[in-house]
């Protein structure tokens, strides 16, 4: 079982029928009772599934173009993001994100 938080921006066009898709894509990918989701646009839960397979989950999900979602692990230093995130200081302080 695997720990994770995912934070995203969705944007543009259907961007309600993204978020909705993608929660819950979430929710069935995670353990019961592990979910929580109170502000809006950040989420933590527990999973069986990989990292890369939440990347490539999320990445069917948004319009990369506009959107971005940050997943990462707790406990292990491992973040993937998906999408486009303009801000590039988000680097700075996750110099070990792996890039789709």
């Amino acid at each position: 079982m695997n720990d994770y938080w995912m934070t995203f921006r969705i944007s543009g066009a259907d961007e309600a029928d993204r978020r909705s898709r993608l929660l819950g894509e979430l929710r069935s990918a995670s353990s019961e009772g592990s979910w929580w989701n109170e502000t809006g646009s950040f989420v933590t839960f527990q999973s069986k599934l990989d990292i890369e397979a939440l990347r490539d989950l999320t990445a069917g999900i948004l319009d990369t173009d506009q959107d971005f979602a940050l997943i990462g692990m707790f406990y292990l230093m491992k973040w993937e993001l998906v999408g486009s995130a303009r801000d590039t200081s988000l680097f700075q302080t996750l110099r070990y994100a792996g890039v789709f």
